[in-house]
């Protein structure tokens, strides 16, 4: 049997609605667009409902809606596991519960799956326009939430008063929880994705032609605040995923066979260190980015035997990470397994490539000497560096690229310089990442974004180790000292970033620059506050965090303290009463007590209208009018905001 809706009247189901959709609206570009319809029809039919009085549909019919709702959602997500999934689902059960909004209980489950809706926004963004807007939107909520409670005939300008006074009480203790309550190593919102796809181009293969995709997006790879002086650009060599085998065409990486009795070579670190930090973004896969060598820390990271950074998990949240890195090293000698994997060639591809490289060494006098020539014949002959590269579709690409073409990006000038160092005997190999970055003045830091990144080779020479060479810097070597202009760079022709801008444009970007630098800090401070930041923070308090009795003491004495400061302001502070209508009968009595009828505590109204009769008959008929109507208006059903502000305007008018 159908129930007729009485808990709400049409307003504040109006605003109730208003205040569901708000909070849920940042979800809508996650969902299927049938579920955002079926859940914004869900919302008008119940205001429309709620406007005409209709009844609500009977608990068959509702289960049955239910059970469409979550066999759609199963087969539009394959489960119900993940973040996607668990969302849809909680959204639209949210959405459905409208469908039996009959009783109080019912108001406040909406009120509070609201709050859970709210707190799932930060599964997708963390950014500070987000957590701007789940701050209103808490405000706008609580403030509902105290409006319903007090009655629907209470005015709503208090309750957003309070709500914003509530909010900033409990500032102090956020603060004091976010500080101190332990943090769990790894991300605090690390859960499954329904798509886990990676969210950045480099990848454990490289493509010809896939560096030059990926160089068009402006996207942030990472952010590095160093320690010190920034290094220059030509230091500035980000190292990510080391390539080593080839079919011909592409290059990946593969594990090396070292042997069972192989000790690694000690890495010879030179010079200065580099201390820095680095915020990485997320992209679904285990490797760091570094500046190339940094130096190993099996406590913090994977170090493999192609100096490459791994995580010990995928890196699906925004991290921060402390590295240290020598721009001068020697790395030592190969084992026999990496002697042969980095000399190996892809059979019978590529002949002309394999015959220059041979050639070339058979004319050098050393390694270096070899390296030399290839170098010079990149930075002499009519070799252009290029976005657009011509498409390599004979099986033999890099003699296709080399001999003919002779156009490429940062791919094809590493694949080919690498054939041809192994070709001449000479271990090699591809290793892609970074190259440079666009120091941030307002914050000192470099922005590292995804038109940064590079490909570079690595050869083996006997008297320094592993040395990194870079082709593309003999045919464009302004690629080293700039970045790549994405917004003017077209039809393939490649320009950099200008040295010397306009004002207009000199505005923009220090506007962009100080936009980055606000959240480069939210990221750091905010967002990068984990376990090992806790534990700096605690060191310079003289805290042992590791101590946990003492944390704990800590910890509750902050806390306690706090609650006891906010305990004394709202008791010191207990006559201000947030309520009008009420105000103003204490009004009324303040000035009943200067003619010494002092109110007692528990005397509610009538009692004390009576007493008041009693001893004094002449007042008590000048007063029955106000008691009369305070009692209408607190107690009734019908009163009105006007109705209110008369009241109000009739007690200040009381004089003696």
């Amino acid at each position: 049997m159908s129930t007729r809706i009485t808990v709400l009247d049409h307003g504040n189901m109006k605003l109730l609605l208003l205040c569901l959709l708000f909070v849920a609206a940042p979800h809508a570009i996650h969902l299927p667009i049938w579920l955002s319809l079926a859940i914004i029809a869900t919302g008008v039919w119940r205001w429309w409902t709620a406007q005409r009085g209709l009844a609500l549909p009977s608990v068959k019919v509702r289960f049955i809606v239910v059970a469409i709702v979550v066999a759609l959602v199963l087969l539009q997500y394959s489960g119900f596991n993940g973040r996607d999934a668990g969302i849809a689902l909680l959204l639209a059960m949210t959405a459905l519960k409208l469908t039996e909004l009959q009783q109080r209980r019912d108001v406040l489950v909406l009120i509070f799956l609201a709050y859970f809706i709210l707190a799932t926004l930060f599964l997708f963004d963390q950014s500070i326009p987000m957590a701007a807007y789940v701050f209103v939107a808490t405000w706008l909520l609580l403030a509902l939430h105290i409006h319903l409670s007090h009655g629907q005939t209470q005015a709503k300008k208090p309750s957003l008063k309070l709500a914003i006074v509530l909010i900033g009480q409990s500032i102090p203790l956020m603060i004091a929880l976010f500080l101190l309550f332990p943090r769990l190593p790894g991300p605090v919102w690390s859960v499954p994705t329904h798509d886990p796809a990676a969210r950045t181009g480099l990848d454990t293969r490289l493509e010809l032609g896939g560096i030059s995709n990926l160089v068009e997006s402006d996207e942030i790879a990472f952010r590095v605040q160093f320690d010190g002086p920034v290094p220059m650009s030509s230091q500035r060599y980000w190292r990510g995923p080391v390539l080593n085998m080839s079919n011909g065409r592409d290059w990946f990486a593969v594990a090396v066979n070292h042997g069972k009795d192989w000790q690694p070579t000690p890495i010879q670190y030179l010079g200065e260190a580099i201390d820095y930090s680095i915020t990485l973004e997320p992209h679904n896969q285990r490797w760091l980015l570094g500046l190339d060598l940094v130096q190993a820390n099996a406590d913090t990271y994977e170090f493999n035997s192609d100096y490459q950074l791994l995580n010990k998990t995928p890196i699906t949240e925004r991290q921060v990470f402390r590295l240290r890195s020598y721009p001068d090293y020697h790395t030592g000698a190969l084992s026999p397994g990496e002697w042969r994997l980095n000399l190996r060639l892809a059979g019978e591809r590529n002949p002309r490539t394999i015959a220059l490289g041979r050639q070339l060494r058979l004319e050098a006098v050393t390694d270096r000497d070899t390296v030399s020539r290839v170098l010079d014949m990149f930075r002499n002959e009519a070799y252009t560096y290029t976005l657009k590269p011509p498409l390599l579709e004979s099986l033999h690409p890099v003699d296709e690229f080399l001999f003919d073409s002779k156009r490429g990006f940062c791919e094809h000038f590493a694949s080919s310089f690498v054939t041809l160092m192994r070709a001449a005997g000479i271990p090699a190999r591809i290793v892609t990442g970074y190259q440079g970055g666009e120091l941030n003045t307002v914050g000192n830091y470099l922005t590292v974004r995804q038109r940064d990144a590079h490909a570079w080779a690595e050869v083996w020479l006997e008297d320094s180790g592993w040395l990194r060479v870079d082709p593309t810097a003999a045919v464009a070597p302004e690629r080293v000292e700039r970045s790549i202009d994405v917004g003017s760079s077209r039809d393939g022709r490649i320009l950099f970033t200008a040295q010397q801008l306009s004002a207009l444009e000199n505005m923009a970007r220090q506007l962009q620059q100080n936009i980055d630098a606000i959240n480069h800090a939210w990221n750091l401070w905010v967002l990068g506050y984990d376990a090992a930041t806790q534990s700096d923070f605690f060191d310079k308090l003289g805290i042992d965090i590791k101590d946990w009795r003492q944390l704990a003491w800590t910890f509750g004495i902050v806390i306690g303290g706090l609650l006891a400061i906010i305990a004394a302001f709202i008791l010191l502070k207990r006559e201000r009463i947030n309520d009008p209508l009420q105000r103003a009968y204490l009004e009324l009595c303040k000035k009943l007590a200067r003619q010494g009828f002092e109110r007692m505590d528990n005397e509610t109204a009538n009692d004390f209208a009576q007493r008041i009769a009693q001893q004094q008959p002449e007042l008590a008929q000048k007063l029955s009018g106000p008691f009369t109507t305070y009692n209408t208006l607190r107690y009734g059903s019908a009163a009105t905001a006007e109705d209110h502000k008369r009241f109000i305007k009739q007690i200040r008018q009381i004089k003696f």
